[in-house]
C-alpha cells in the first residue's frame, strides 16, 4: 500500500488544478502522441524547464510524462485536457487507465477506462455520483480505504483516499518530489473542442451499497466533462 503522505505533495499544490492519468503498458513516448501533443517536441526538462517550453505567446499547458514499472503517467497542471473522453479514449485503446482529475474549482473527479471505453467514474466523497459496468474497482478500494480509517478524519480525506486507492492499483506513486525532476516534457496547445467521442458510452449511475457515511453532494457531475 502507498503511503498516504505520498499524495499530499500533489493534492496541496497552491489549489492549483491537475489532470493525473496512468496507463498500463503503454511508453511514455507513445502517450505523449496518443494525447495529441508534438513528440518531436519532447524533451528530458525539471519542472522549472518544463515551465519555459511554451514557444512565445504561446497558450497551453505543460505535459510530465514518466513511467513507474509496467504504468506510465501523464500530468498536467494547469489545464483540463487529460480528463476529457477523446484523450482518455485515445489514451485508453487496447490497455487501461486510471485517471485521477483535481479541479481548481475542487471538484475532483476518479476515472478507470478500458480499451477507449469508461468503465467507472466517480467523484470522492459523493455516493450519489457513482458509474460503473461491471465491479467499480477503484469505488471499492476507497470504501475499504475508508473503513480503516475510522470516523475523525479531516477535510479532504476522500479525495486523498481516492488517490491512493489509484496508487495503490498502480503500485507506485507520482509524487511532488518525483514532477520536480526531468522527466519527458512538453508543451500542449489544447484544442478548443467540446465535443465527445461518438463511440464512447458512459456507465450508468448505480447505487452503491450504503457506506460508513455519507460525503457532501457535489451537484451533478456532467458525464463527459470535469
Amino acid at each position: 500500500m502507498i503511503p498516504l503522505e505520498a499524495e499530499q505533495g500533489i493534492l496541496k499544490a497552491g489549489g492549483v488544478g491537475f489532470c493525473l492519468n496512468y496507463v498500463c503498458n503503454v511508453p511514455p513516448a507513445e502517450i505523449v502522441q496518443r494525447y495529441g501533443a508534438d513528440p518531436a517536441a519532447a524533451q528530458q526538462t525539471d519542472r522549472f524547464g518544463a515551465d519555459h517550453l511554451a514557444p512565445l505567446g504561446s497558450a497551453g499547458t505543460p505535459l510530465r510524462f514518466g513511467q513507474l514499472g509496467t504504468w506510465s503517467f501523464c500530468y498536467e497542471s494547469p489545464g483540463v485536457n487529460g480528463a476529457m473522453p477523446w484523450t482518455l479514449a485515445a489514451l485508453s485503446q487496447n490497455t487501461e487507465v486510471l485517471g485521477y482529475h483535481h479541479g481548481a474549482n475542487g471538484l475532483t473527479v476518479v476515472e478507470r477506462w478500458l480499451d477507449g471505453q469508461p468503465v467507472e467514474q466517480f467523484e470522492p466523497g459523493n455516493e450519489r455520483s457513482l458509474r460503473a459496468r461491471g465491479a467499480p474497482l477503484l469505488w471499492q478500494a476507497l470504501q475499504h480505504l475508508r473503513s480503516q480509517a475510522g470516523t475523525d478524519t479531516p477535510p479532504g480525506t476522500d479525495e486523498t483516499m481516492a488517490l491512493r486507492a489509484v496508487h495503490d492499483r498502480v503500485g507506485a506513486a507520482v509524487t511532488d518530489e518525483l514532477l520536480r525532476r526531468p522527466l519527458l516534457s512538453v508543451w500542449f496547445h489544447q484544442p478548443e473542442r467540446t465535443d465527445q467521442p461518438g463511440d464512447v458510452e458512459y456507465p450508468p449511475l448505480v447505487t452503491p451499497p450504503a457506506s460508513r457515511r455519507l460525503g457532501r453532494s457535489l451537484g451533478s457531475l456532467p458525464a463527459s466533462d470535469m
